[in-house]
């Protein structure tokens, strides 16, 4: 995976958009919160895709995130538009509707017919899985483990970045049907 990567972002150098690939980690869960806007940043992470960087972001920076979404040309994620988004808005009034945003889940969803967690593209497409899950982030968080988050949050963005560049080149993703069976996806991001 890590050959692909690099491979992969050799080739992010051409781009001439400034694309932000992002994910976020809460502090609370779905059981401790009425709204999404509630749940809190525990940890976020962005790579920009032309120069390969990494950026770390908690709830006190917070603003300085909503700032690189606004000021990429194209922000890409997996559920950012129900969930990040939404997370976000607990943070700022600005109006992500008007972010040129790339939601893989929403576009692989329209053609599986279902809501595809994004292990199962990794999966498919890489053989490679996430490293944990939002709720062993929560119970890190409730420990206090914050270098556990950040190092998870990472490994999803990278992974994220690698799916996202992949559908990219190639025009289409692998994911696992309902009946497990892998499938081509066709893309367009």
């Amino acid at each position: 995976m890590q050959e692909l990567t690099n491979n992969i972002n050799q080739k992010s150098l051409d781009l001439k958009e400034k694309v932000l690939v992002f994910d976020i980690e809460t502090q609370r869960g779905f059981n401790e919160i009425s709204t999404i806007s509630e749940m809190g940043i525990a940890v976020a992470v962005s790579c920009d895709c032309k120069s390969c960087e990494y950026k770390y972001y908690t709830e006190e920076n917070a603003q300085e995130l909503v700032d690189d979404i606004f000021n990429a040309d194209v922000v890409v994620g997996y559920n950012c538009i129900s969930f990040d988004y939404t997370v976000l808005k607990g943070y700022t009034n600005r109006d992500f509707d008007s972010v040129k945003t790339i939601d893989m889940m929403r576009i692989v969803q329209k053609s599986l017919g279902f809501r595809p967690k994004l292990d199962n593209l990794l999966e498919a497409t890489f053989g490679e899985k996430k490293t944990a899950d939002g709720l062993q982030s929560l119970r890190w968080w409730k420990q206090g483990k914050i270098d556990l988050i950040k190092e998870y949050c990472y490994h999803d963005v990278r992974l994220t970045n690698a799916l996202y560049e992949f559908g990219r080149d190639n025009g289409f993703v692998w994911a696992r049907n309902k009946g497990g069976v892998k499938a081509k996806v066709q893309v367009k991001w």
